[in-house]
């Protein structure tokens, strides 16, 4: 396809691309927004983009518990804190191996 011809449908394209992206970010509000005003369901918008993008483990609760178990976190009011700054300059460089399999990974399997 030539330039000329694309310069020629760009209109067309580029108006329903944005008719079915305001569609898809219109559901996609009305459906997260009520679930992200209450705990439960900012939890369940979590797990669920967790699970996707698998920056983190899918059930966080479980491994927030594991953690704090570990002594790497500590609970304070209804945060949870790094018991020491090392651990979180270690996370915050980056160089963390996401692929080492744990034992809470074999046991949620």
């Amino acid at each position: 396809m030539s330039l000329a011809a694309v310069l020629k449908q760009w209109p067309e394209w580029l108006a329903n691309g944005l008719f079915i992206g305001l569609i898809v970010g219109g559901v996609l509000a009305v459906v997260l927004a009520p679930l992200s005003a209450v705990a439960t369901g900012r939890y369940g918008v979590g797990s669920l983009l967790f699970g996707l993008t698998g920056i983190f483990p899918r059930r966080p609760a479980r491994f927030l518990e594991w953690a704090r178990d570990c002594g790497l976190l500590r609970v304070t009011g209804v945060a949870y804190q790094f018991r020491h700054d090392t651990y979180q300059q270690w996370l915050g460089t980056g160089e963390v191996d996401r692929d080492v399999k744990t034992t809470l990974d074999a046991q949620v399997g």
